[in-house]
């Protein structure tokens, strides 16, 4: 009777542990596939970040061919000796024929003689020397409205030739200093900007010896020997006579800067820069195929993304081979007339030939098809792509969605763990009773048999 009652108990505990450890595994089974599901999401929130740094990558190179962004220019000149030049955005293609007659230049004053570059001149008085700009014309100076006077201060500390050189460069006022040595003595050297309304009277308060050395006056005083006279830079453009008070000369020529290097005569030449534009056009491509290949890279992961990733690529790819609004009539309105084609897997290449080819014959047709007032291809992708990965976008959206989906199925990975937790506990607990039960089993067995033994 006590040992049927004991066998009963175990087995009691035994289905129990057994019921116990099926749920166990039930739940297990469960959690790993709330994992993998967990993973799958995260997976796709992962590749979605990368498809938005793909896209944003692709946005700035196609913004770089909107705009002004392919009225890329040379300006080649047949002597670069007399000229050179630089073309902008706003530049025209044409031919100039440039004749430069003189070089602008600036006022060129020497002092006297001295035997030293570093010996003090005068008593060290604190001395203001003021330079005033202006035309000279015989004994009259006229000031030059559009510049200030300007001022340096001589003291006992820089009183010498090489002082004051040092202090006029310091002080940035645009007068170059220097002391020039002519093999047996030292003298203050001075040139002003270029420009013929830039020369200089100079007025000395304080030290008398500084006075003598450096005051210059077209109608009084002057204690400097000019050496050059400040002057205009003279030349012409398709005949057309232009000055200029600096050699570096803008907007004689729409969209070009010239460079007046000599006095002499070139050709210039502005025209679009095929190779920069070639570059720019095929930057574009590898963009969009680095993209592709993007999405590609993401594999069987792309499941929880897959539809929404082909209808982006679609629409894309569907402003990619169109012809935008605004466009038609001209010599090119589809990227395959520029040598762009599509190859196997959606991919784009470039045949530089062709592309060479339609740059040199039509600039502006090429420019217009990228970009065109907001409507060009590259205009539009630029637009669409701000809808996707701006704030608020269809990126946007859909990251929150795939993170609440992710974040209900953590939220059942947590309730599935702690009612594993409770399982486990109670099955521990169980896993013990059944242990004492089987031991006090064991040794009631064991009485029972020498019970038996005895009254055999």
């Amino acid at each position: 009777m006590i040992l049927s009652s004991y066998i009963n108990t175990t087995d009691n505990y035994l289905d129990l542990y057994r019921v116990g450890y099926e749920i166990m595994s039930s739940r297990r089974s469960s959690s790993l596939a709330l994992a993998a599901t967990s993973e799958g999401y995260q997976v796709a929130l992962s590749n979605l970040g990368q498809f938005k740094s793909s896209l944003a990558s692709f946005q700035t190179t196609a913004l770089g061919i909107t705009g002004s962004g392919l009225n890329l220019f040379t300006a080649s000149s047949s002597d670069a000796a007399v000229i050179t030049a630089s073309s902008d955005s706003s530049a025209i293609a044409g031919s100039y024929g440039i004749v430069v007659s003189a070089l602008a230049q600036g006022q060129t004053l020497v002092s006297g003689s001295h035997l030293s570059s570093t010996a003090a001149i005068g008593g060290g008085a604190i001395t203001t020397v003021s330079f005033d700009f202006g035309t000279t014309v015989g004994s009259v100076f006229t000031t030059n409205p559009d510049r200030a006077t300007e001022s340096v201060t001589i003291t006992s500390s820089n009183n010498s030739l090489q002082g004051i050189a040092l202090a006029i460069n310091a002080a940035d006022i645009g007068i170059s200093a220097s002391v020039i040595f002519n093999g047996t003595d030292y003298v203050l050297g001075l040139t002003s900007p270029t420009g013929s309304d830039n020369s200089l009277r100079i007025t000395v308060t304080g030290d008398a010896t500084l006075q003598g050395l450096l005051a210059f006056d077209p109608a009084g005083a002057m204690n400097l020997t000019q050496t050059g006279t400040a002057q205009d830079a003279s030349l012409s453009i398709n005949g057309i006579a232009i000055s200029s008070s600096s050699n570096v000369v803008a907007g004689a020529i729409t969209g070009t800067t010239l460079n007046l290097n000599a006095v002499g005569s070139s050709n210039l030449v502005i025209a679009a820069d095929t190779d920069a534009i070639k570059t720019k056009v095929t930057d574009f491509v590898a963009a969009y195929n680095s993209l592709l290949s993007t999405l590609k890279s993401f594999g069987s992961s792309i499941k929880h993304n897959a539809n929404f990733f082909r209808s982006i690529q679609s629409k894309l790819g569907t402003t990619l081979y169109s012809t935008p609004n605004g466009v038609s009539g001209i010599a090119y309105n589809s990227l395959a007339q520029l040598g762009i084609s599509t190859r196997s897997g959606g991919t784009l290449s470039v045949d530089d030939t062709i592309l060479n080819n339609a740059i040199a014959l039509d600039h502006s047709a090429v420019t217009s098809l990228f970009s065109n007032n907001g409507a060009g291809i590259a205009d539009t992708l630029v637009s669409q792509i701000d809808d996707l990965i701006g704030s608020g976008g269809i990126l946007a959206g859909r990251s929150e969605v795939l993170e609440k989906v992710s974040s209900s199925v953590d939220q059942q990975k947590s309730r599935i763990a702690y009612f594993q937790d409770l399982a486990t506990r109670r099955l521990d607990h169980d896993y013990s009773r059944l242990g004492l039960a089987l031991t006090s089993y064991h040794l009631i067995s064991s009485l029972l048999t020498k019970q038996f033994s005895l009254h055999a």
